[in-house]
């Protein structure tokens, strides 16, 4: 296990001992490191999309020709997950996590009504923690964890959206010497959210690729989330009649999951139909590769800068989406298509053409790109660095776990996944090798009894491990 920086044996302590002794002698250590020799930072996050939704990692019906190439040049982790969401608003936690580097009930108050996230007392935050180490830092696009964290966290920040969705009354830009003045409403610029965000970010590289002084750019995208719109130019780039619809779709799942009816559920009604779902997702793949296509603007930006090689580039999803699977529509589920997201590292210090099927988790990013700069990992933050892995010193979690509000519980291991449904208490148990598409529920076989209460175990020791307050219940 790697989540726990404080329990994790990477390495031996002898080698930490020489290593430790070797950088702090070698004359090109960090205290003496220059400005220009530090890796840039890029992370682009997507919003919604799924694990497979990109060509080469198996979506062969999407075309990412430009994600596609970040893959081909760096590390993949084909199983990542999203540690799960006190709120329907599953975005909100994953984006708390990702920033914070810390564990879902470590940022919010379990019996705060509001369910907001507490980054506000957590020092330093990802892009923070960069800034304070010599980093020009920039956010656009969605935040979605208040205007504190925001400011604390970025030098320059243009065509923000600190609501989830397209909320019109809160967006802006922020200049730190402009700060009572700098937010404006996101609702008085016109165009597609993809092409504003990839714009602000366009412009701020040019800008800071002019400096030696290196960059972190946080680019958030809200595509491929609804409402799906795409400009013209990509309204019929995939023919829906030509579609698959996926092989565990249902018009309705089975039973309430605990949000039965929530907003993400009913945008299509009661029961789903394969035409309703090819239509669904045409538009996802038209945003995605629409939203591809600016990645591809961006990589060039900085290639036309020479700063490409000298970027770490870190592609990702908050987490992911059902589109028809299951008979669901959302996130707020703890199936694989939902909770899976892509991950994808590229850059100095990173293998090129490398993947890796570990058990890891999102918010294992900050730690992970501490490493790959050289910065100390600071000590708030729980979940440990992928860098091992891609080194091939240590591999990632056993089991992994997750939460929906008090509706779901699951742990995951390399051959089976246990989902329980709290309030209705109902289990599920899929063998993920041999039914990745978890379409056959083996909870009731007396055959895997035994498999069953071995997974119970581990989710207890899980719960109590990260303090679930399920338990206090």
């Amino acid at each position: 296990m790697i989540l726990d920086r404080s329990q994790r044996p990477l390495v031996s302590p002898t080698r930490l001992c020489i290593a430790a002794l070797a950088w702090l002698l070698w004359p090109g250590g960090w205290a003496s490191l220059r400005a220009q020799e530090r890796p840039d930072i890029l992370f682009i996050l997507t919003d919604d999309q799924t694990y497979t939704a990109v060509h080469s990692l198996g979506g062969q019906e999407i075309e990412t020709p430009n994600i596609d190439r970040l893959v081909a040049r760096g590390t993949t982790f084909t199983h990542c997950f999203n540690m799960g969401s006190w709120s329907a608003a599953v975005c909100l936690p994953s984006r708390a996590m990702i920033n914070s580097g810390r564990n879902l009930f470590e940022i919010v108050e379990p019996h705060d009504a509001r369910r907001a996230a507490r980054l506000e007392g957590v020092t330093p935050l990802w892009a923070e923690h960069f800034k304070n180490n010599g980093y020009a830092t920039f956010g656009t696009g969605k935040w979605h964890n208040g205007v504190e964290a925001f400011t604390k966290s970025f030098t320059y920040g243009r065509k923000i959206l600190f609501g989830g969705m397209h909320d019109p009354g809160r967006g802006g830009h922020f200049e730190p010497e402009l700060r009572e003045h700098a937010f404006a409403k996101l609702g008085d610029i016109r165009g597609f959210s993809t092409d504003i965000f990839a714009d602000a970010a366009l412009g701020f590289l040019k800008s800071a690729c002019e400096d030696e002084t290196p960059f972190f750019c946080y680019l958030a995208f809200t595509a491929p989330h609804d409402p799906r719109h795409v400009p013209e130019k990509w309204s019929g780039a995939y023919d829906q009649e030509k579609l698959t619809v996926p092989a565990n779709f249902l018009p309705e799942h089975p039973f309430d999951q605990g949000h039965h009816e929530i907003r993400d559920e009913v945008l299509l009604p009661f029961p789903r139909t394969r035409e309703q779902i090819r239509h669904e997702l045409a538009l996802y793949y038209a945003m995605i590769s629409h939203l591809d296509a600016r990645v591809g603007d961006i990589v060039q930006q900085l290639e036309k800068a020479g700063r490409l090689d000298r970027t770490l580039i870190v592609f990702a999803s908050d987490h992911g989406l059902a589109i028809g699977r299951h008979g669901l529509l959302g996130k707020q589920n703890q199936y694989d298509h939902s909770v899976r997201a892509p991950l994808i590292f590229a850059g100095p210090g990173v293998p090129a053409g490398e993947r890796h099927d570990d058990l890891v988790y999102l918010h294992q990013i900050y730690a992970t790109t501490c490493e790959l700069a050289g910065l100390p990992v600071p000590d708030s933050v729980q979940a440990g660095s992928l860098v091992p892995i891609m080194k091939g010193e240590a591999k990632g979690h056993e089991s992994i776990f997750g939460a929906y509000i008090d509706f779901q519980r699951m742990v995951r291991t390399e051959k089976y996944k246990l989902i329980r449904y709290e309030k209705i208490s109902r289990r599920q148990l899929f063998d993920m090798q041999a039914d990745p598409l978890e379409m056959n529920d083996l909870s009731k076989d007396e055959k895997y009894t035994d498999v069953l209460e071995k997974m119970e175990a581990k989710l207890l020791h899980w719960q109590r491990e990260l303090k679930d307050p399920l338990l206090e219940q």
